[in-house]
């Protein structure tokens, strides 16, 4: 039987953690745990196999991409956040990611043949890199290369894939990409190396803050009942209207303001970042602004 490792709420900053028995480390849902390591790898797993651990509510924080939070990852990973890694996860295969976040990584996972679902891949050099990605109601924004699959087949679906340089490049693979009822939207390329499948939508998926991208669209966006099942693709939900007014106070904040009257930008710039293309408005409270606007 597993044994259960809990661990409380706070910030944990420690040496490299070896794992290398059957284990569920499961920390705190209401205030998920940070982990870090100053000088090296957070967690190290050796001789476990894929069945045998699972990771859940954890948010894992790197080195200015300096280090990997799990290496010979194989397992289960719940609700877990990884930011600014060169490797989120590392493995040569058997992983399974659910509802979780890979932001700002050189690559967010890095294996062999695993499966991506309802999670967001963000600002990474490549997202997600293996021989057989799958990739299921996820959303893959704003990375050089989305998912770069490699010498076998692969399935995106439900999902929106969007903001990248290339959305899909199948390196080495010759096969036909399975690729059905997924958003793609303003990627250079949307795929390199074969054709996608049909099924597939072509049009601005309405995130509700283009700055802080999550599972959050706007009043009308085409992902919503677009799924092969007919739920929504990606996971996302209607959190906002589909006109947005942003607010900019010299005494908001862009790190902690989301632009709402009640929590306002510090700068003009941040409010464009985040407006969609539906027509929003900023709104510009009294003051000083010394910035170069694009």
């Amino acid at each position: 039987h597993d044994d259960t490792v809990f661990v409380n709420s706070g910030t944990y900053s420690q040496a490299t953690i070896t794992i290398n028995k059957r284990l569920k480390l499961i920390g705190d849902s209401t205030n998920k745990p940070i982990l870090k390591n100053p000088n090296g790898n957070i967690i190290n797993l050796t001789g476990t196999p894929f069945s045998e651990f699972t990771a859940r509510n954890f948010r894992f924080e790197g080195n200015a991409r300096s280090n990997d939070a799990f290496v010979g990852a194989t397992g289960y990973y719940f609700d877990c956040e990884f930011y600014d890694f060169a490797r989120g996860i590392l493995t040569s295969s058997g992983i399974y990611a659910y509802n979780c976040v890979f932001r700002n990584c050189t690559r967010g996972v890095q294996g062999g043949s695993y499966e991506i679902n309802q999670s967001i891949v963000d600002h990474c050099d490549i997202g997600l890199f293996g021989s057989s990605v799958n990739v299921d109601s996820s959303i893959i924004t704003n990375n050089n290369q989305g998912v770069q699959n490699e010498t076998s087949t692969a399935r995106y679906k439900n999902s929106i894939i969007a903001f990248n340089t290339i959305g899909i490049n199948n390196g080495t693979s010759t096969t036909s990409v399975p690729s059905n009822n997924n958003i793609f939207w303003q990627n250079t390329t949307n795929a390199a190396g074969v054709p996608l499948a049909d099924n597939n939508l072509y049009t601005d998926p309405m995130f509700c803050n283009l700055t802080d991208i999550g599972f959050d669209v706007r009043a009308g966006s085409p992902a919503i009942g677009a799924s092969e099942f007919g739920t929504n693709i990606g996971k996302v939900s209607v959190a906002c209207p589909s006109i947005i007014n942003w607010y900019v106070s010299t005494t908001g904040s862009d790190s902690i303001g989301n632009g709402s009257s009640a929590n306002k930008y510090a700068s003009i710039q941040k409010a464009i970042n985040a407006a969609g293309n539906n027509s929003d408005t900023v709104l510009v409270a009294s003051g000083t602004y010394t910035e170069n606007i694009n």
